[in-house]
């Protein structure tokens, strides 16, 4: 029976000896999983490709036009943040030597009084009624034509006391013709600045390590030399924005704020 049924099968066409062999049902099956798989491929790849050609035209973006920063808008904030963190900071290393006095406690020269002019200013700060009334400000002077109070920064005021501390180190050259009346008042007057620098110094202390050295100096033989890397306000950066709250004296209003 097994021979009758190898005769019965058709012969190779290029052999006279081989018999063609029947395929095997398992590999019927791996033909039309791959087929499907390929046919479904391609199937995905053309719905991709035609949601593609069809997605809306979205316009390209047109270029905004930059706007200036408006920083008096909310320039005033509360106890916590007086300028609202309008102030930027700057990395500043200095040297040992940069303790050097001679531009703003050298001798006088007129150098040194317009530098100190250019570091003192603006000399006024105007307070909006809202921003006085969160800093219970509104007991000030007031300022024409009348909505704004008068005050002025705690860093101006330090700066001019160390100016004034200065002059009166000086008396020959700032106060040539002063009486004794005037030159006791500026006394005292100084006394009232070094408070104020005290205060203020305890208030927002510099807590930047400086090393020591020695001077060689018979008085002083250890000092603290200026060498120091610290994080500061950008004062310079600061000014132009509190200019536009400035104001010149001639614009204060007697007969208003506390009573003498």
């Amino acid at each position: 029976m097994r021979y009758d049924k190898l005769e019965s099968l058709p012969s190779c066409p290029n052999c006279e000896n081989e018999l063609q062999r029947p395929s095997r049902p398992h590999q019927q099956r791996k033909y039309w999983v791959i087929s499907i798989c390929i046919h479904f491929t391609f199937f995905l790849f053309f719905i991709l490709v035609s949601s593609a050609l069809n997605l809306p035209r979205i316009p390209p973006k047109k270029a905004v036009d930059s706007v200036p920063v408006d920083h008096d808008a909310h320039l005033v904030g509360n106890y916590s943040s007086p300028l609202n963190n309008h102030a930027s900071y700057k990395i500043e290393t200095r040297s040992p030597d940069d303790w050097d006095p001679a531009l703003f406690f050298g001798e006088p020269s007129f150098e040194s009084d317009t530098a100190w002019n250019n570091l003192i200013r603006p000399r006024s700060f105007r307070v909006h009624r809202d921003e006085a009334v969160r800093l219970n400000l509104t007991d000030s002077i007031l300022v024409q034509p009348g909505e704004d109070f008068a005050t002025e920064l705690g860093i101006i005021h330090n700066l001019h006391c160390l100016r004034r501390i200065r002059q009166m180190l000086n008396p020959e050259y700032y106060y040539p013709d002063a009486s004794e009346e005037e030159l006791e008042y500026n006394r005292h007057h100084n006394l009232h600045c070094l408070e104020s620098i005290r205060t203020s110094m305890l208030c927002y202390p510099d807590i930047n390590p400086h090393p020591y050295f020695w001077s060689g100096s018979k008085y002083h033989p250890v000092t603290v030399s200026g060498k120091v890397t610290r994080r500061c306000v950008d004062w310079e950066g600061l000014q132009p924005i509190l200019e536009k709250r400035n104001f010149e004296p001639k614009e204060l209003m007697r007969n208003t704020g506390p009573p003498n």
